[in-house]
């Protein structure tokens, strides 16, 4: 129906199922829903509230290995916190990614696949796939990658263009065409970001 969820409504006695509390109404929704997709980003109201959480309903008879049924056949209400904090908690992966998208075609770099190259220590991968898109009339094509790597000299410095070069350097090893399609990429356009 689109319309945000203010919270679910924890007296459901089916398990896995419940009705939810809508921003636009105070009372529950008619039907039970099993699944919330939340897309609402890495600050996610939904999975902050609700991730982790077991919830242990008591329709079914006996015990099983998620402990989600009780004998009485009364309905539990509690959210069980076990494990919120693994499923809630954002985990710096300690690596920085950056990502560029070169002007070069399969063609110009003589390739007839995408491809991914893992490193030996300090996080580091490059991996590239091509994109084509329509433009004026015709397909151009661009080869989107990225790189990873835990390397703060690269990761603090300012200016584009010399974390571009310092991206080149950490990788100048590596097999074509990663320094080219790296180079090829204006520095202004790579975008960082922590690996979290």
């Amino acid at each position: 129906s689109n319309s945000r969820v203010d919270s679910i409504f924890e007296e459901s006695t089916e398990p896995w199922s419940a009705p939810l509390v809508l921003k636009e109404r105070s009372k529950p929704t008619e039907r039970d829903y099993h699944l919330i997709v939340a897309a609402d980003g890495m600050n996610s109201v939904i999975r902050k509230h609700y991730g982790g959480h077991i919830c242990s309903r008591g329709t079914m008879s006996g015990s099983s290995p998620l402990d989600i049924g009780h004998a009485s056949g009364e309905a539990t209400t509690s959210w069980l916190v076990t494990g919120q904090a693994e499923a809630t908690g954002v985990q710096d992966r300690e690596y920085t990614v950056f990502r560029g998208n070169s002007p070069l075609s399969m063609e110009d770099l003589n390739m007839d696949k995408s491809f991914q190259t893992w490193g030996e220590g300090k996080s580091m991968r490059f991996a590239t796939v091509p994109m084509v898109f329509p433009s004026n009339a015709t397909r151009k094509e661009q080869q989107v990658w990225f790189i990873t790597i835990d390397d703060d000299g690269i990761r603090q410095e300012p200016d584009p263009a010399v974390r571009r070069d310092k991206l080149l350097e950490a990788f100048r090893d590596w097999h074509d065409p990663i320094g080219r399609l790296v180079e090829s990429t204006p520095p202004e356009d790579i975008i960082m970001e922590r690996a979290l």
